[in-house]
């Protein structure tokens, strides 16, 4: 049932009503609620909605879960509010105000014509600071600042209403961009979506993706086709201090969780043996790119077993070593950043950097035997998993695939003496949607791209130049992902639901993603030369064409 919306008027001097309309701050503006409000109580309520200017024109961004039937004018400082033709004094029920349509609204001596959008029925979040700024949080991905949020449900029910300890922009191309990416920390656990109870969430902006679904249906499809611990995201509308910043996704963030990567938690047992936080203790190691040499904690006490759990991320851009506090640089160069556990000890950044290294020297060995160790790759990193998250990199034609958000997790060796490729992450530049003038072959749907090797350097294209990997890589085509790729045209329908068609993810945000291009109006530059359309449907379009163009190039290579 959805809630009564209240409209909420803080008006200040008459001086200041240009400001009541234009401004960032909670004071001398027009908001919207669906909370019951305290005319006495000057606090804004956490889901009240700001009338914002974009471009010439005055908008109000509803979420899809308020409703329209019942709406109250309330506040302090004013005698009236005129909507339409018709003065409502505070407390006074409210009509006139739907989506799409346009309202005239005056306090005071000023007038302005609002249009009203509304977002789809999905997630509506509101994150808001203590200082009531994103300011200093957007400055560096080192800020923070806690806050609070509340997250409803589309029927308008509460899902999350608390603390947040810390927010944090996250992100490495993107953070050039105005809508961001976030990080949140809650202070208590609390299961969102229905992803199990965690404190720590991600909001991820899709920025470089104007379909604004290729994340989640790239994770669907990694799920689909079985990648162990593929994160769970739902979509959702996002205000921040009650201004709406788009259509996002919230999703798990990777780690070491009952919920997440349910593996032995070694940063947990390390804490668990020393009198102080791994964090605190001094940091040691190649604090510069060395290869062949890692950076870690000078922590006192190990815990018994230290072969895992561990999660790690290749990057291909060596400056992005600087940017975790324990990491490990390969012999042939490749980062990987210790995720966790993050404050690694000497013992542990040790061990974890030479069972990567003797990975490394398999798939570049002529036999794929690391003579160090005398083990076969696929003794270091479980196979299934490589072929798997290998397909979904070139299936997507990931723009990251060889280069960057490319996950390994290791657990303890009691539950596994292997690593697994993955979990699944970052697939906003996939199937055609983003490139620059540097890299347009990104934008045909036929040709290889992850397999493709830059000075014989990366990992993908040493195994797919293997005849067991490549053999198992058609299977693999053949059996799990050209099904997928059906599902996602509307071709065949999944009995278990986890993977849809395009058309069915685009309609379920179809009001969200056209109220988002108001919001943030599509426009190309020279940093994206990939012309997918000016609007939501014609996003769709592009995307369900690519993905039909990109599968067929597979079948010919891989299914003849």
């Amino acid at each position: 049932m959805f809630r009564r919306f209240i409209l909420w008027l803080m008006c200040g001097l008459a001086a200041a009503a240009f400001a009541f309309f234009a401004s960032a701050q909670t004071n001398g503006q027009l908001f919207f609620s669906a909370s019951p409000i305290d005319p006495s109580d000057a606090k804004l309520p956490a889901d009240a909605v700001l009338v914002q200017k974009v471009g010439d024109e005055y908008c109000l961004f509803l979420p899809g879960a308020f409703g329209s039937e019942d709406l109250y004018a309330c506040g302090t400082g004013f005698s009236s509010v005129t909507v339409g033709n018709r003065a409502y004094k505070p407390d006074e029920p409210v009509s006139g105000i739907e989506p799409g349509t346009k309202i005239k609204i005056t306090v005071g001596s000023w007038t302005r014509t609002v249009r009203v959008y509304q977002g789809s029925n999905i997630r509506a979040v509101f994150l808001n600071t203590d200082s009531g700024s994103f300011d200093y949080v957007n400055k560096s991905k080192s800020n923070e600042e806690a806050g609070s949020l509340l997250v409803l449900t589309g029927g308008g029910l509460d899902e999350y209403r608390g603390k947040v300890d810390k927010i944090r922009i996250r992100g490495n191309s993107t953070l050039a961009f105005s809508k961001k990416n976030y990080n949140i920390k809650l202070s208590e656990k609390a299961d969102l979506g229905g992803m199990g109870k965690s404190k720590k969430w991600t909001l991820v902006s899709s920025v470089k993706d104007r379909s604004l679904l290729r994340n989640q249906i790239v994770f669907d499809m990694a799920r689909y086709a079985g990648l162990k611990y593929t994160p769970d995201l739902v979509p959702c509308d996002v205000w921040l201090n009650h201004s709406y910043f788009g259509e996002y996704i919230l999703t798990e963030r990777i780690e070491i969780a009952k919920h997440r990567i349910d593996v032995y938690d070694l940063e947990e047992a390390t804490e668990a043996v020393n009198s102080a936080k791994p964090e605190t203790y001094p940091r040691a190691g190649a604090q510069k790119l060395k290869y062949g040499q890692f950076k870690y904690f000078d922590i006192p006490n190990d815990p018994e077993d230290i072969t895992g759990g561990y999660i790690l991320e290749y990057e291909n851009y060596q400056p992005r070593y600087s940017g975790d506090p324990s990491a490990y640089t390969t012999t042939r160069g490749k980062v990987l950043l210790i995720k966790e556990p993050e404050a690694a000890s000497y013992a542990q950044a040790q061990y974890i950097s030479r069972f990567i290294q003797g990975y490394e020297n398999a798939i570049f060995a002529p036999d794929g035997i690391d003579p160090d160790s005398g083990k076969h790759y696929w003794e270091f990193v479980d196979m299934e998993s490589l072929v798997l998250k290998y397909i979904l990199e070139e299936f997507s034609k990931n723009e990251d695939g060889n280069a960057s958000s490319q996950y390994y997790f290791k657990p303890s060796d009691r539950e596994s003496t292997v690593a697994f490729a993955g979990p699944a992450w970052d697939y906003d530049c996939t199937f055609g949607g983003y490139a620059t003038s540097g890299k347009t072959t990104l934008l045909n749907a036929k040709g290889f791209y992850t397999n493709r090797a830059n000075n014989n350097k990366y990992w993908w294209p040493q195994l797919y130049a293997r005849p067991e990997f490549l053999a198992a890589v058609k299977a693999m085509w053949a059996e799990r992902f050209r099904p997928a790729a059906d599902i996602l045209l509307g071709k065949e329908k999944d009995p278990a639901g986890v993977l849809r068609s395009i058309a069915e993810y685009a309609d379920e945000i179809r009001a969200s993603a056209n109220m988002n291009f108001v919001r943030w109006p599509v426009h190309y530059s020279g940093e994206n030369v990939a012309e997918t359309g000016r609007s939501f449907s014609a996003n769709v379009e592009y995307l369900s064409s690519f993905i039909q163009r990109r599968a067929a190039f597979l079948d010919d290579n891989w299914l003849k």
